[in-house]
């Protein structure tokens, strides 16, 4: 099913994890060089910039040659323009095949862009024909953006999946009526969790190190959805433009405490679970989570002038941020202030026993001590001395 040759994959693999070694000072650039000497791998750009550099060009590539395709069919297929859609989306999959298996392209930039737009012509294909169906367009989008991220390893398959999966809930649903319109959100956070779920049960199941890539994109989409599902700015306002609900002057909406709780209290929950399970992505999550719930609460209740409550708030940022910083810095255990090994570069030396149990690097063995005697050498001769 991959795409890629196992034996290069396999070995980039294996230099990704060297590299993340080396810069976590586990093991120093000798050692590094010495572990990736010899080893083919498959062609990455871990460069953002040049990546979406080379994506730009892949992109311009791509619509160059759609746009050629069009030119010579448009007047041959006029009155059936869809196949022309699902022939972009076979172009975007013959260059895929291409940069894989032949020129060996692994998230370069130039792949990126033929994968992704083959994903938006399918997809545009598909409700050209089903004459925009959402329901069949998500589920069209679940199954093709699960093939490619089995088939090329694009780790941003798994976001459009995520999507997929989500808007299919959502429209399956919203299909079913009033009652269906109404159990969205419940529906949506049930989605989540199971995502969350699965992200966790992936995380210690998978063992190919690069099926594993897609894991903290599920995790994070689930931990964003469901707070997303729950919060009563979007409950309210989707409430209002899918169901047409009115709501008078000093009413609101149903389980209107239920979705006021939710919103200030699973930010809270996410901040202080990840603080103490070390968890980087829910921490961040979180803290963008309680700025998404203050602006709905201000949105919808004016307590203070915006002048006075952007002061007050950055007053309160930084008196929280001093005193945690204070009490944090010298921890050298759970939650603490000190530097993140995998994102700092101030240790020297790396530990012996990690590198000789990960890649069999084993100490030089002693060199022998010459036992042959060359005397005295006093005057500077071949270690002879001044006497017979």
């Amino acid at each position: 099913m991959i795409a890629y040759d196992k034996t290069l994959l396999e070995a980039t693999s294996l230099i990704e994890e060297t590299q993340i070694l080396k810069e976590a000072a586990f093991i120093t650039n000798e050692q590094a060089i010495a572990h990736s000497k010899g080893l083919a791998t498959l062609k990455s750009q871990n460069n953002l910039f040049l990546r979406i550099g080379f994506f730009i060009l892949g992109v311009i590539l791509y619509t160059s040659i759609c746009g050629t395709l069009s030119l010579f069919m448009m007047s041959a297929i006029q009155h059936y323009y869809q196949i022309l859609f699902l022939l972009f989306g076979i172009i975007g999959i013959v260059g895929a095949e291409y940069m894989t298996r032949a020129l060996h392209y692994f998230g370069y930039g130039l792949d990126d862009a033929f994968v992704l737009g083959a994903i938006m012509w399918f997809i545009v294909a598909i409700g050209a024909f089903s004459n925009g169906d959402e329901l069949l367009i998500c589920f069209a989008l679940v199954l093709i953006s699960a093939i490619t991220y089995l088939r090329y390893l694009h780790a941003y398959s798994v976001l459009l999946l995520c999507i997929g999966i989500a808007g299919c809930v959502f429209y399956g649903a919203y299909n079913l009526g009033a009652i269906g319109k109404m159990i969205i959100p419940f529906a949506l956070m049930k989605t989540a969790v199971i995502l969350y779920v699965a992200a966790k049960k992936g995380e210690s199941k998978i063992i190919l190190p690069y099926f594993s890539k897609g894991i903290p994109i599920l995790y994070g989409f689930s931990l964003v959805l469901f707070y997303i599902a729950g919060n009563y700015f979007v409950v309210r306002e989707l409430s209002i433009e899918l169901m047409g609900t009115v709501i008078p002057a000093g009413k609101d909406i149903p389980f209107a405490w239920f979705f006021y709780g939710f919103t200030l209290i699973i930010p809270i929950v996410y901040i202080v679970f990840s603080l103490f399970k070390k968890d980087r992505i829910m921490l961040w999550i979180g803290l963008l989570a309680f700025a998404f719930s203050v602006f709905t609460i201000r949105y919808y209740y004016h307590l203070l002038p915006i002048e006075i409550a952007l002061t007050l708030g950055g007053i309160l940022l930084f008196l929280f941020t001093y005193f945690a910083i204070k009490k944090l810095k010298h921890n050298i255990s759970g939650v603490t202030f000190q530097p993140d090994r995998f994102q700092n570069q101030s240790f020297a030396n790396a530990e012996a026993l990690l590198v000789a149990t990960k890649f069999g690097i084993h100490p030089e063995a002693p060199t022998p001590e010459n036992k042959i005697d060359f005397g005295g050498g006093g005057f500077s001769g071949g270690g002879s001395s001044g006497q017979y």
